[in-house]
């Protein structure tokens, strides 16, 4: 199995520049390098919401990076209007360690990225002059840490990741069991060490992101609709989910995505 699809949504990022440079590699553990200057500041929609990556942003204006796990429900950014921002989104369960420190340490935390390479990675991010000279300069570091074989993800974390998506996060762990012919408690434990959190906290971020996906898409003609094909049990459970991980309703949502022309905003490279 394969998780070849997956390209986790920060949707608020987008949402506060004017332009949001985007490159989906082919066959990569990255889900896409992206570009942005933090130029509109908006408190209602100003936000990182659960996407259950792990992302490297580098601010190029002042020569600073952070290393950062997912969040469990969406929180207000602390990027600077007017900064630079390049990043680097990694598909989940790529890597069990960034540098020294373990995915399970980075959820709902983001670290210097001095603190755990020592590699001067983000003076050479600085110093680049172009998107594309960004992409290719953090490429070549990204090729370096794969080659090392100990951060390598087992295949059954990739195949309970790849079944997850398949199924837009609707899925139980006794039909993960099933699917897979290992004992819960054994799926559990191998999934919390190498994903950092449990798995059914990261089935609803995968759920939630299908959600996102759709909303994005334009092809959600019914909100109650999608509730009830991504599994929420009603539309109190759908709104309340919703709102942790997006500040706002699901209405709300689709209406500040129209209001603020989201795919205009979007340059993919």
């Amino acid at each position: 199995m394969t998780v070849n699809r997956i390209d986790p949504l920060q949707p608020y990022f987008v949402l506060n520049t004017k332009l949001y440079r985007k490159m989906i590699p082919e066959h990569s553990p990255v889900a896409h390098f992206y570009q942005f200057t933090y130029t509109e500041q908006n408190p209602v929609i100003n936000g990182v919401v659960p996407d259950g990556a792990v992302d490297m942003i580098f601010d190029t204006d002042d020569g600073s990076a952070l290393v950062s796990g997912s969040v469990k429900s969406v929180i207000e950014t602390m990027f600077q209007p007017g900064h630079t921002y390049f990043g680097v989104r990694f598909k989940p369960g790529v890597l069990e360690h960034y540098g020294t420190v373990s995915v399970s340490e980075l959820v709902g935390n983001s670290i210097p990225l001095s603190d755990v390479v020592k590699c001067g990675i983000s003076e050479n991010i600085a110093d680049c002059t172009s998107f594309r000279q960004r992409t290719e300069t953090i490429d070549r570091y990204i090729s370096d840490l794969f080659r090392k074989e100990e951060t390598a993800v087992p295949e059954l974390v990739r195949e309970l990741i790849a079944c997850i998506y398949d199924r837009n996060g609707d899925v139980t762990v006794h039909e993960l069991e099933e699917a897979l012919f290992y004992s819960r408690r054994h799926l559990l434990r191998v999934f919390k060490m190498h994903i950092g959190m449990d798995i059914k906290s990261f089935c609803q971020i995968v759920r939630f992101q299908s959600v996102l996906s759709e909303l994005h898409s334009g092809c959600c003609t019914s909100l109650t609709e999608s509730a009830q094909n991504h599994g929420y049990y009603d539309q109190t459970h759908f709104q309340k989910e919703f709102k942790k991980f997006a500040f706002l309703s699901p209405k709300a949502y689709v209406g500040m995505l129209k209001q603020n022309a989201y795919h205009s905003r979007i340059q993919c490279c």
